[in-house]
């Protein structure tokens, strides 16, 4: 069975943000947005290792730290801060407090791994996740030559969400975060498969299709199928819309 993450934080797209990361990986994750549903969760379901917000609504992360301390059959639970908070003024009060480890937000996908294999008993052993049966051929047959696919956003947390998502089903994945740069990014790798925000910087989404298939742009939905996209998805983004969507439009774009 693959490690289980608990992951406490009262941001939404945080908590989504990281748990893709995680699952990512091969771990099974579960959510809490407060103190209160997490230590129910811990009491209902013990994980492997909390992700522990410090501010949570009602009740801070070092009371929830002092609770399972407390807590015969818990106090060794890993515990491991994620925080916005200074830590000059944090790191050694939550070590102090039981914590294992202390991660400033925003947190860096290569260093939460770190922290993870670090903390995680060794007695379950990670299970990969598996590409499914039906993800992406590469070019090729052998994988050397992944599917390449641009993402065009200006939202920096999304990009890496979706980065994570495509990245662990096989796709080779690169950036850009305004019309411009998006322009310069198509010319410069030659994605197959462009996912393209509509509301840029330095120009909409529209123009970036004006300039890649030479089209005026007009409404939203009816205007990006005018203009040559063959699919429009509306965020948030569902991984399994999002990876059907890219294998229909492999299937239009790639020569069989």
């Amino acid at each position: 069975m693959p490690h289980h993450v608990l992951i406490v934080d009262d941001d939404p797209d945080l908590r989504k943000a990281i748990g893709i990361r995680v699952q990512a990986k091969g771990y099974r994750t579960t959510f809490a947005a407060d103190g209160a549903a997490a230590l129910k969760d811990i009491l209902s379901d013990v994980p492997d290792l909390v992700l522990l917000d410090l501010m949570l609504p009602g009740g801070s992360g070092y009371a929830l730290l002092e609770r399972l301390r407390n807590l015969p059959r818990l106090g060794t639970l890993p515990v491991l801060v994620i925080s916005g908070c200074d830590p000059g003024r944090h790191e050694k009060r939550t070590l102090e407090a039981g914590a294992c480890g202390f991660l400033r937000k925003p947190i860096r996908t290569g260093e939460l791994m770190r922290a993870l294999e670090k903390h995680l008993p060794r007695t379950k052993a990670r299970v990969p996740v598996a590409p499914s049966a039906d993800g992406p051929t590469p070019a090729g047959g052998g994988g050397s030559h992944p599917i390449r696919v641009l993402v065009v956003d200006d939202d920096p947390d999304l990009r890496s969400a979706l980065s994570v998502r495509l990245r662990a089903n096989g796709y080779q994945v690169c950036f850009a975060s305004d019309a411009v740069a998006a322009v310069q990014a198509a010319r410069q790798h030659d994605p197959q498969v462009i996912l393209l925000d509509l509301g840029l910087p330095a120009g909409d989404g529209f123009a970036v299709m004006q300039h890649l298939r030479q089209h005026e742009p007009a409404k939203a939905r009816d205007l990006a199928f005018q203009c040559g996209a063959v699919a429009f998805l509306t965020k948030p983004v569902d991984t399994h819309v999002l990876l059907e969507s890219l294998r229909s439009a492999l299937q239009m774009t790639i020569p069989q």
